[in-house]
């Protein structure tokens, strides 16, 4: 991870933080409080942000999963995500998109 964050690889627990929460089960609340898993149910079903082809980089990005007060590190995050092995980072959106669409 340090050859494409190299000095802001101290974000990296921040952007894994992020996904965390975006993808976290939904807390029972009063219908005001809206978001984790359930926002990106109801995202996904209106936008299609995961789809057959597009990278887990992209759809990061349109999730805002790599904040908005540090461009360089956000940009950084990106294309790590971008370079995985192995196909990494298109194998995250399948997998995704794949548990999506069980829902």
């Amino acid at each position: 991870m340090g050859a494409y964050m190299l000095e802001d690889d101290i974000y990296i627990g921040t952007f894994l933080d992020l996904f965390n929460l975006r993808f976290a089960p939904t807390p029972f609340a009063p219908a005001e409080l809206f978001g984790g898993i359930e926002e990106v149910i109801k995202l996904q079903k209106e936008f299609e942000i995961f789809r057959p082809g597009r990278q887990f980089s992209t759809s990061a990005a349109l999730l805002g999963i790599g904040g908005l007060y540090n461009a360089r590190a956000k940009n950084r995050w990106i294309r790590l995500l971008e370079n995985l092995p192995d196909k990494g980072d298109q194998a995250i959106a399948d997998a995704i998109l794949a548990n999506l669409n069980k829902r």
